[in-house]
């Protein structure tokens, strides 16, 4: 009997020693896997905005193109800036500082201003009123946009560079070797929008191709 008493013994603390070390494991499963959801949440949630903000942009700017197309098929298919202001456009503007203007000649096809503000651009404050002003807007105007020209740049993120320093006024590209995106808003890429009414994001090395594609020289009244 004693040796009976002493094997179901044994048997109890080998089946507790079991369980105590299945409790441990169990619970550096769970630690390891709680440490590896925080590391995917957060760095999902680093990414996720930067990347909401750029297909954002994207929509926005697709917006923008279609509503500048809109208000052509009803001035001869001309942008507003290639319009006389005794006609209904800005053509007297398209050298000038005041960007805001080609995009409030067509308040009524973009409806909202919201949609001329990136919500990464710092520099630039949402309004849901017109008029606006270029504080309002974080995307320049492709000068020499037309829609006989389908790759012709109709407009896109302001962040552009020749010197690391983000342009503004009206810029001339006679070479698309020195155009660069900067940090700004997008970290070193950039959205465009051209005049076949498409947006889509454009990298650093793309941006060459893509100034290139639509013509030198280039202007661009950036506000």
């Amino acid at each position: 009997m004693l040796d009976e008493a002493e094997a179901v013994h044994m048997k109890l603390l080998d089946f507790n020693q079991t369980r105590r070390a299945m409790t441990l494991i169990d619970v550096l499963i769970v630690i390891a896997t709680l440490a590896l959801l925080v590391t995917v949440v957060l760095f999902g949630g680093l990414l996720r905005p930067r990347r909401s903000s750029r297909i954002g942009c994207v929509n926005n700017l697709k917006q923008v193109g279609l509503a500048f197309r809109m208000w052509g098929n009803d001035h001869g298919d001309k942008f507003p800036w290639q319009v006389a202001a005794k006609d209904g456009g800005t053509l007297e503007f398209s050298n000038t500082v005041q960007v805001w203007r080609h995009f409030d000649i067509a308040s009524n096809e973009m409806n909202s201003p919201r949609i001329l503000t990136c919500p990464y651009d710092a520099q630039r404050s949402k309004t849901n009123v017109w008029p606006i002003g270029n504080q309002n807007i974080s995307y320049f105007i492709g000068v020499d946009a037309d829609e006989t020209r389908p790759n012709s740049i109709l407009s896109g993120d302001r962040n552009l560079s020749t010197n690391n320093s983000v342009l503004s006024g009206v810029v001339t590209f006679r070479t698309a070797a020195k155009a660069r995106w900067t940090t700004a808003i997008h970290k070193n890429l950039g959205i465009i929008a051209l005049a076949d009414g498409s947006a889509q994001e454009v990298s650093g090395r793309s941006l060459f191709q893509c100034i290139t594609n639509a013509g030198l020289p280039l202007r661009l009244s950036i506000p």
